[in-house]
């Protein structure tokens, strides 16, 4: 990307800045001043350019010049965000190809610009539909927010060629019926400054689901995707995190597994549902899987307890970073070859929670959006030149993924292959070795696959090409991470990314289910499933109840569900937040809520309000608060 220059016009004169002297919500605030509230400055430490801008713009609302390297001139009003930079990361672009995008919203007449954090405040003025209280046969809302990148789902046929139009998707939705409820919007949402689009009631689903629609401009093809870009939709999901149910992100299908899983690593500690669909045929079309895939993405965002980055397509929805594209031409585009779907659409909806990965702290949501371009993906074939190789692995790189061949087999009597690798990795260069199958996992008990092992390449397991480079990205991007950290975190299951067979979770003590079974004379995975189910979720509530952190501790690793369907409905967290001394670090799941959507964290605060309220004495004994 090209250099670049601002000139901020004050009453009198003219003062070159930097980019990066702007404060974010410069480019979002309808207000100059809001920009540069006193709060802001706080958390800034360039307090003189701030009160010398400050000062500058108290005389009139001043207009931006930008100025490329040509000097050609660019002209911006304050309040809107400037066409040559993106305005939600203060730092320079990783990439010099990335296009900045504004962000659009269809108000209900027309299209137009918007933020993050002006589309918050836009929300907190709309209110909600009557609750059951006010009408019994009214359901409650969950609150949606759409972010359309492009692709595919919204392009318009044009002499039989479909092709991007800024402003057709979000205005064509509200004239789809199953995709938005006129009557109910009218009724309940007439006065809202930016009208919402609503689902129609859904049967078996306990919530309506009531979703905004933002648009980023230009619209992308997904190969033009680059890092900033998923920087730009992380972020904005970030400011918006707190006034949404889920998320949904349409997504052009060429390069969506890498923004599934590139999104998977950047959001820590997620605990809602961030749900990225798209589809092969428009969503206006009569015949279109973008109408089903949109449908059920919104559904799964808005209802259902998820809280990863998934792709749904066809009826299925995927973990992100387990999902590949199989086919460029068939509806059924993606597939998930090492892991089964976490739900699928049949005439009910059917969740697998037994293999829903959820965060195991109790750390707030963040984004991480320092992402390393130093590394590059190296297929192995058969007669490769060393010189391809060397050139390769040369500086700045700094992760390799290896596909090889096989279960991570590589020609053992290339020595100079292997030598150029072990170079690379004695410099510092992580390798990570991966299947060129789409099937199976990196098994170093081959001594084609041993050699690289010996030599410090690290075991992929079964993650795909595409969430191996993410995760590299993504590792390497850690500054406060030394090198021994990063290689023991490639080999570590992040995000639910790789099956970890050599982890020793250590539940030799809670190995009865296998001596049941056979007592039972159970032969099939089904029923021993089900026993297990049975039997695990009992077992850790009362290691709940009498405070046994050492045994709550070792299942973190097991992906067993903590739901007590058959007991009281409680997780094992909610057990423990209502008994006296019970240590909360040794939290399973903590994101999992019960029946009543609640999560430990949230009935421990309620029992404490509960107390309060009837003028009950918290005493607090001597065992560190953590």
């Amino acid at each position: 990307m090209s250099p670049r220059r601002l000139v901020l016009h004050g009453a009198s004169h003219s003062t070159e800045i930097d980019d990066d002297d702007l404060p974010e919500s410069f480019y979002f605030s309808p207000r100059l001043l809001s920009a540069f509230s006193a709060k802001h400055r706080d958390k800034q430490p360039l307090e003189q350019h701030h009160r010398r801008l400050l000062q500058m713009a108290s005389a009139a609302i001043p207009i931006i010049h930008r100025y490329d390297v040509n000097g050609e001139r660019r002209t911006s009003e304050v309040g809107s965000p400037p066409t040559m930079m993106s305005a939600t990361s203060p730092k320079r672009p990783l990439d010099e190809s990335h296009t900045p995008k504004l962000l659009k919203i269809h108000d209900g007449n027309i299209m137009r610009n918007v933020s993050a954090t002006n589309l918050v405040h836009d929300l907190h003025e709309t209110k909600t539909a009557p609750t059951s209280i006010d009408a019994p046969s009214a359901l409650p809302e969950a609150r949606v927010l759409c972010l359309y990148t492009g692709g595919t789902i919204g392009m318009r046929s044009h002499d039989g060629v479909y092709s991007p139009q800024a402003g057709y998707l979000p205005a064509v939705l509200r004239t789809i019926p199953p995709l938005n409820d006129t009557a109910f919007i009218e009724k309940n949402f007439s006065s809202s400054p930016v009208k919402p689009y609503s689902l129609p009631p859904v049967r078996l689903m306990k919530k309506r689901v009531v979703y905004w629609i933002v648009e980023y401009e230009p619209l992308l093809d997904s190969c033009d995707m680059t890092f900033d870009d998923w920087i730009r939709v992380a972020t904005d999901i970030r400011k918006a995190y707190h006034n949404y149910d889920g998320f949904v992100v349409l997504h052009g299908t060429d390069t969506l597994a890498y923004t599934a899983s590139a999104l998977s690593f950047m959001m820590e500690n997620l605990g809602k549902p961030v749900i990225i669909t798209g589809s092969q045929i428009p969503v206006a079309e009569v015949r279109s899987d973008g109408m089903e895939n949109l449908i059920g993405a919104l559904i799964i965002a808005g209802n259902f307890d998820i809280p990863e980055v998934c792709v749904y397509f066809n009826n299925k929805l995927m973990r992100g970073n387990r999902t590949i594209k199989l086919d460029n031409s068939a509806l059924e585009a993606f597939d998930s070859p090492n892991m089964q779907p976490l739900a699928r659409m049949a005439i009910k909806i059917q969740v697998n929670y037994d293999s829903i990965f959820r965060s195991t702290n109790i750390n707030p949501f963040t984004v991480h959006d320092n992402l390393c371009r130093d590394v590059g993906l190296l297929r192995i074939f058969p007669s490769m030149s060393i010189e391809s190789v060397r050139a390769f692995l040369q500086p700045p790189t700094k992760g390799v993924i290896l596909q090889t061949f096989g279960a991570g087999n590589m020609p053992t009597k290339r020595k100079d292959i292997i030598d150029a690798l072990k170079e690379a990795i004695a410099r510092g260069c992580l390798v990570v070795n991966c299947s060129q199958c789409l099937k199976g996992q990196v098994d170093v008990n081959y001594a084609t696959g041993k050699i690289l092992y010996d030599i410090g390449v690290i075991p992929g397991s079964d993650m795909t090409s595409e969430a191996a480079m993410a995760k590299m990205c993504y590792v390497l991007g850690k500054d406060e991470w030394d090198h021994e950290t990063k290689r023991m975190m490639l080999q570590t299951n992040l995000r639910g990314e790789m099956t970890v067979t050599n982890e020793a979770i250590g539940t030799r003590e809670l190995d009865i289910i296998p001596h049941i079974a056979k007592c039972l004379r159970l032969s099939s995975g089904n029923e021993v499933q089900l026993i297990r189910d049975t039997i695990l979720p009992p077992l850790f509530c009362n290691a709940a109840k009498t405070n046994k952190p050492e045994i709550l501790k070792k299942i973190k690793g097991l992906d067993v569900s903590l739901r007590l369907p058959k007991v009281n409905l409680l997780t094992a967290v909610s057990m423990m937040v209502s008994f006296n001394g019970v240590d909360l670090s040794a939290a399973l799941k903590s994101t999992q809520r019960d029946r009543f959507a609640h999560n430990g964290i949230v009935t421990a605060a309620a029992n404490i309000d509960f107390l309060n309220s009837c003028s009950s004495h918290l005493m607090l004994n001597n065992k560190k608060i953590n």
